[in-house]
């Protein structure tokens, strides 16, 4: 039995296909990371995603979106 071959424009498919999704890979206007807080303040980065964390409750800060799993936030 002979393997299965793929279409020989494959690549050019997956391509077309990518360019479809809505990947953002800049972070949103005006907003920080908590690693950005972190730098800035000279704070481990563990201190500055609580402190941040403590400033979002509190509604001092808003969630400016996100690029991959990092969030990115911004004041209100």
């Amino acid at each position: 039995m002979e393997k299965p071959q793929p279409p020989s424009d494959l690549w050019q498919k997956l391509d077309e296909a990518r360019a479809q999704l809505p990947v953002q890979r800049e972070p949103p206007k005006n907003s920080f990371s908590i690693s950005d807080y972190a730098a800035k303040y000279g704070i481990a980065r563990a201190t500055a995603g609580d402190q941040v964390r403590i400033l979002h409750r509190r509604g001092l800060l808003e969630v400016a979106g996100m690029v991959g799993n990092k969030k990115f936030y911004r004041l209100v």
